[in-house]
């Protein structure tokens, strides 16, 4: 019985300095292993967020966004956007575009309405995306509302474009700029694609309502892209409306309300898993 005895003390001591050599052992990037987080599985686990030092974000700049191929482009049918046929806008048969008093627009505005159908006829994506600027400076209500159903055809690829049009003094200038960007969004597979495509959206405008149905998007989508983005919206600060569509969005998300970003690190070590997590953070 003491033999016995003696062996068990023996294996719980060497179980101990097991643990002990474990924790304190200094892992390959030179910090103790001690310093990392853990997991719900009670993995070993690095800063998720990277504003706590995340080797590398799950939200993609938009400069990374793909562009819809053009033979999908072309597969795509017509679709009817702000009353006119996309591909058919444009003045009467003498292809002169008027106001509603029946007045021919300057030639500057004409020749950009023209580049808007066109752009649609031909399935030409530069040409939308150049007139965009130009076009959102305008006065005309029609010229920007035209400019609008060219990206909006482009969905995805022109999402970029349309923000500026989201905040459009014309009601439906801005509502079917918002109406485009929320279909474009709809063909982003990648989330952490979608996920910059919402950051940089956030940061551009100032309504609210638009801001909460903005925000809205990213429930669903993989937690820690979301946060990411909630959390660089919330602690730039530099737009109120968009702090506070964020802050509602992260208590959807997490039960909890918004406190800081320790926090918010805290609730993803405590409760985000990747879809994929192979186990390489056991290594």
């Amino acid at each position: 019985m003491k033999r016995a005895h003696w062996i068990g003390i023996g294996v719980a001591v060497a179980v101990v300095a097991a643990t002990l050599c474990y924790v304190f052992i200094p892992s390959g990037d030179g910090k103790s292993a001690s310093t990392k987080q853990t997991s719900p599985r009670g993995r070993r686990r690095s800063a998720l967020l990277r504003q706590k030092g995340a080797e590398k974000s799950a939200v993609k700049p938009i400069s990374e966004r793909s562009q819809t191929p053009r033979e999908k482009v072309a597969e795509k049918k017509k679709p009817k956007l702000g009353g006119r046929l996309a591909g058919r806008i444009g003045g009467g048969d003498d292809d002169v575009f008027r106001d509603p008093d029946g007045k021919a627009y300057p030639e500057k505005d004409q020749a950009l309405m023209r580049q808007a159908r066109e752009a649609i006829d031909n399935d030409d994506l530069e040409s939308a995306r150049a007139l965009a600027a130009e076009a959102a400076a305008s006065k005309n209500d029609e010229l920007r509302e035209m400019a609008v159903e060219a990206l909006s055809w482009f969905g995805k690829d022109a999402m970029v474009e349309l923000m500026q049009f989201m905040a459009d003094a014309n009601e439906e200038v801005a509502g079917a700029a918002k109406d485009g960007w929320m279909s474009g969004l709809q063909e982003i597979d990648d989330e952490g694609e979608k996920a910059g495509v919402i950051e940089a959206t956030m940061k551009g405008i100032n309504d609210g309502e638009m801001l909460e149905d903005i925000a809205n998007e990213l429930i669903g989508i993989d937690d820690l892209a979301a946060i990411q983005v909630l959390a660089d919206v919330i602690e730039d600060g530099g737009n109120s409306a968009a702090v506070k569509a964020a802050k509602e969005t992260y208590n959807t998300i997490t039960g909890e309300d918004w406190s800081n970003i320790d926090k918010a690190e805290a609730w993803l070590q405590e409760n985000y898993e990747p879809e994929d997590d192979g186990g390489d953070d056991d290594k």
